[in-house]
């Protein structure tokens, strides 16, 4: 559902996360990718929250500087951590397309989602 708002290339990046504990398992709470056009302009950074009860707050850095202002996105989300799409229920996750604020970096993210954030570079 998401491939199409991602850019071709895929680039290096940084992520640290605390973990989400499940019984004796864990995972990191967050994951991330980060792509960009042959340009080296546009800029598409997904962003996973795991934690199904909890937003998450994380810190964006691009080229050393903090991301700040807003940023046009698009979040996918359920109705629960278990939630996908099927013939019986063909919108149980959708898409949102919304606009990010970010703060000197921060931003929250919505419980279990994935949000990808679009941003160009001048």
């Amino acid at each position: 559902m998401y491939a199409n708002e991602l850019e071709p290339r895929i680039c290096k990046l940084d992520i640290q996360a605390d973990k989400h504990i499940y019984g004796k398992k864990s995972i990191p709470v967050a994951d991330s990718i980060a792509t960009v056009d042959d340009s080296g302009k546009h800029w598409a950074i997904a962003l996973v929250n795991r934690n199904p009860e909890k937003e998450l707050a994380c810190t964006v850095t691009m080229k050393d500087r903090l991301l700040d202002g807003k940023y046009e996105a698009t979040v996918l989300a359920g109705d629960s951590p278990d939630a996908f799409n099927d013939i019986e229920h063909p919108s149980r996750v959708t898409s949102q397309k919304t606009t990010l604020t970010f703060t000197k970096g921060d931003v929250n993210l919505p419980p279990h989602s994935l949000t990808i954030v679009k941003v160009a570079l001048k």
